[in-house]
């Protein structure tokens, strides 16, 4: 069993042990039956893994020219 605090601004670090078994940093959290519960979710940087070819500053750097051509006519 492991035990965390929380600080002065109501944050909780998870112990290495077991952030190691999620493939994310992002949870939802969710209180059942008076526990609070953390579910694991993809999160965007996980989502991002889905299409790794994308280039995500690239991306919105040809979106707002597109845009800017788009305001100037």
């Amino acid at each position: 069993m492991e035990y965390v605090t929380l600080d002065k601004s109501g944050r909780m670090i998870l112990p290495k042990k077991i952030r190691r078994e999620f493939e994310t940093n992002v949870f939802e959290v969710n209180i059942e039956k008076r526990k609070i519960v953390l579910n694991p979710t993809a999160g965007l940087a996980g989502l991002f893994g889905v299409a790794p070819e994308l280039n995500v500053k690239e991306y919105l750097k040809e979106k707002k020219e597109e845009a800017r051509r788009e305001n100037s006519s």
